[in-house]
């Protein structure tokens, strides 16, 4: 049983339903269409050329050709291949990261997030701080990563390209 506030909502909303549904169509019954025609010309699909026509083979010439070149410190990020560095390169920053004296005896420690691009010929380029620590320990993290010998660049299409990367890099103080 319905509590009395809300059967007359139920009601009213059954009344309605049923109102609505007695009522015929106005598409159906005067076959036609309430969708608004489009705005902009729609242009109709070019036939398809048959096999072993000239059409056809500049089509599939066209869609041999390889990329357009690509700005090397303009990164892609559609990859097939990510680029790598060719090496370990957790050995690489544990050997060559130099803790700021400061910081050490000060007991700061962290972990620095920094970006960098990848380019076609694997060259470190535009790194930078996305996640700082200190003054002194961002600078060191920089440096290395600048310092960083050449990787294996992304590959598109068989082509490299410039990619976008991001490394962590801990600063942490183990006595």
């Amino acid at each position: 049983m319905l509590p009395s506030l809300k059967k007359p909502v139920y009601t009213f909303l059954l009344a309605t339903g049923l109102l609505l549904l007695s009522q015929p169509v106005s598409a159906q019954v005067n076959n036609k269409s309430n969708t608004a025609s489009p705005l902009l010309p729609v242009p109709k699909p070019s036939p398809t050329p048959a096999p072993g026509d000239p059409a056809d083979e500049a089509a599939i010439y066209k869609a041999a050709q390889p990329p357009a070149p690509v700005d090397e410190d303009k990164p892609s990020h559609d990859a097939d291949i990510p680029a790598e560095p060719g090496y370990d390169i957790h050995k690489y920053l544990r050997e060559n990261i130099v803790y700021p004296k400061k910081e050490f005896n000060e007991g700061i420690q962290g972990r620095v997030v920094v970006q960098f691009i990848v380019n076609r010929k694997g060259e470190i380029r535009k790194a930078k701080v996305i996640n700082s620590v200190s003054p002194a320990i961002d600078a060191e993290a920089l440096r290395v990563i600048n310092a960083m010998p050449a990787w294996k660049p992304a590959m598109l299409h068989g082509a490299p390209v410039s990619v976008n990367y991001m490394v962590p890099i801990s600063f942490g103080i183990h006595r």
